[in-house]
């Protein structure tokens, strides 16, 4: 399994979404990013899965407004190369 993390700058970056869009949908709790602390900050890592979500996003593939099970729907798409 791919373990490879992005920031929301990075996701916003391959995602082809602003930036302020990624930043919407994590504090609308639609992305739950990991929290990574060093030190006394704490970044928000954005799993592969998480940044496929965003490209259909951007892509129009709207799933807004409806729950996805995020680990089942990540498992199905995990062949999918970004």
């Amino acid at each position: 399994m791919d373990t490879t993390e992005y920031t929301p700058a990075q996701a916003s970056a391959v995602a082809n979404l602003p930036l302020p869009a990624v930043h919407k949908l994590i504090e609308r709790r639609l992305i739950r990013p990991r929290r990574l602390r060093t030190g006394r900050s704490i970044q928000r890592m954005l799993s592969r899965g998480q940044v496929l979500y965003l490209r259909l996003e951007a892509e129009g593939v709207r799933f807004r407004g409806r729950r996805v099970d995020m680990k089942a729907w990540m498992m199905n798409l995990s062949h999918f190369v970004l």
